[in-house]
């Protein structure tokens, strides 16, 4: 499986050891501790990891749903780490966190870790700001390394033990609030039905968290996806790699998530709804874009102006917005 996903041009990341199977953990505990690999078989067991899959290259992410909870857990994950990055150290690693996880200084500290990733989750409600509030807390750790939100809503999941389930909206959402937070080195994707490659007649562990998923060849179609890609393609195609969270440049929610250059060259801001926006900054200089992300419309914004300030009028359309500024020459 591994070979075909590298022959299709993709870069497999694979999950070296659930937090089930380490002890003191969180999902161990809830399973009786029935299924703890012994500290001692880590060494061992990293290198027919490696062994298996290095000709790949793949991304090793050392941990799976964990908290990071206790020192044995953080232990383990640490040997791990290790025992991986001198067998294979070609590879990215990064550990996967539940949303309730921090990555301790000792982690952070460690050389053979390459980048952050944190989940922010399926809850419902105000769980749903985890995606810029998680990208602003890894991104402002003391150890600066590239930000990923690894895991924010899948479409079609519940909202955490109640519905309704997340929409394209909601995913489009979570997106461009971490990349604009400092998660610039991405933000993942997941259809609820895909993950687990839901088939008629599956048995399904978690449907009260979940909801009971869609056959992953109908959640292969869901919008989402193509929003997705569309969040790669502008984000490559204006570069906003350079930009940084900046929050000050607008009057209004924290929803609203804004991120630019250092000298406001460009400026790029999310809009989840529509409104009369005042944003600190006297565009009369700038081209200035906005792109519906629903519909995929894009129109040329109008704007009054006061004190070097501009306001931008309210859009005749109904749904989210990034608005793109590009300062012009002269």
């Amino acid at each position: 499986m591994v070979s075909l996903v590298v022959e299709k041009g993709m870069t497999p990341a694979l999950v070296v050891l659930w937090c089930c199977y380490v002890p003191t953990s969180w999902a161990s505990e809830a399973i009786g501790n029935a299924s703890i690999m012994p500290e001692d078989n880590l060494e061992t067991y990293a290198a027919m990891v490696t062994d298996q899959f290095k000709e790949f290259t793949p991304i090793y992410i050392i941990g799976g749903d964990t908290t990071l909870e206790t020192d044995i857990v953080v232990r383990y994950y640490s040997k791990l780490l290790d025992y991986i990055k001198i067998r294979n150290p070609e590879s990215l690693t990064t550990i996967h966190l539940n949303p309730a996880g921090e990555i301790p200084e000792s982690l952070q500290k460690n050389k053979n870790l390459d980048f952050y990733m944190y989940q922010s989750g399926h809850g419902g409600g105000d769980e749903q700001d985890n995606a810029w509030l998680f990208a602003e807390k890894f991104t402002a750790y003391q150890v600066k390394r590239p930000v990923v939100n690894g895991e924010p809503c899948y479409e079609g999941s519940c909202n955490g033990h109640k519905y309704p389930r997340f929409h394209a909206f909601d995913v489009r959402k979570a997106v461009w609030r971490s990349l604009l937070s400092g998660a610039r080195a991405g933000v993942t994707y997941g259809a609820h039905g895909i993950w687990m490659f839901q088939q008629e007649g599956m048995v399904f562990g978690s449907v009260p968290f979940s909801g009971f998923p869609f056959n992953w060849q109908d959640a292969l179609n869901f919008e989402g996806a193509w929003n997705m890609g569309f969040a790669k393609w502008l984000y490559e195609n204006y570069d906003l790699f350079n930009t940084e969270p900046c929050q000050n440049l607008i009057e209004g929610p924290k929803e609203i998530r804004v991120a630019a250059t250092h000298d406001h060259s460009l400026a790029v801001i999310y809009i989840p709804y529509m409104l009369q926006l005042k944003i600190r900054l006297d565009l009369r200089g700038y081209k200035t874009t906005l792109f519906l992300l629903d519909k995929g419309k894009v129109m040329e914004p109008c704007f009054s102006f006061d004190n070097g300030s501009s306001i931008l009028q309210t859009i005749p359309f109904n749904e989210d917005a990034l608005l793109v500024a590009e300062k012009l020459s002269g």
